[in-house]
């Protein structure tokens, strides 16, 4: 199970980064424009991005949330700062991962939602949920970039699985 995570926390590491060199091409003031998508803009659709990994690793590690204001906080407003701070929110998934045995990962976590309900999930569920999250915030960040007439790149699982030779 342990080695499946990994993998799957590498990949969104991978898929993270693909992702953000062709980000690069969008100007600035096109990463901020409300493109009507979910979280309006580029910027506010990886903002949200981040919040949700930082989120669930917080609620993971037992670490302190009062930084949390809202599921559409920007929580970096220039690029080049959001870009640093979702890889090093890849490299904690990643690190997090590495530290876990098989019996932690088929345990429980207790935590509260963003509306202060509790809940308990095994710790591999909620870690395969952040994949997932950002797979599918991905797919919408792909899309904008798209519309603004930028290529983007090849994401998908199996994409990094060939390029690692594991399929």
């Amino acid at each position: 199970m342990r080695d499946r995570l990994l993998e799957l926390a590498r990949y969104n590491a991978w898929a993270n980064e693909r992702l953000w060199e062709k980000a690069q091409a969008v100007s600035d003031a096109a990463f901020n424009e409300d493109r009507k998508a979910f979280f309006g803009s580029l910027s506010g659709t990886l903002n949200h991005v981040l919040v949700g990994t930082r989120t669930w690793l917080d609620r993971c590690e037992g670490a302190d949330q009062s930084w949390f204001e809202g599921l559409d906080q920007i929580l970096e407003r220039e690029r080049g700062d959001l870009e640093r701070a979702m890889a090093g929110q890849d490299a904690r998934l990643v690190g997090f991962v590495e530290r876990q045995s098989d019996s932690a990962l088929a345990g429980d976590i207790d935590y509260k939602n963003t509306s202060g309900q509790p809940f308990s999930s095994p710790l591999y569920w909620i870690l395969s949920h952040v994949v997932n999250h950002a797979t599918h915030h991905r797919g919408q960040a792909s899309d904008i970039i798209s519309g603004l007439g930028h290529a983007t790149p090849e994401m998908d699982l199996i994409y990094y699985l060939r390029q690692r030779g594991l399929a």
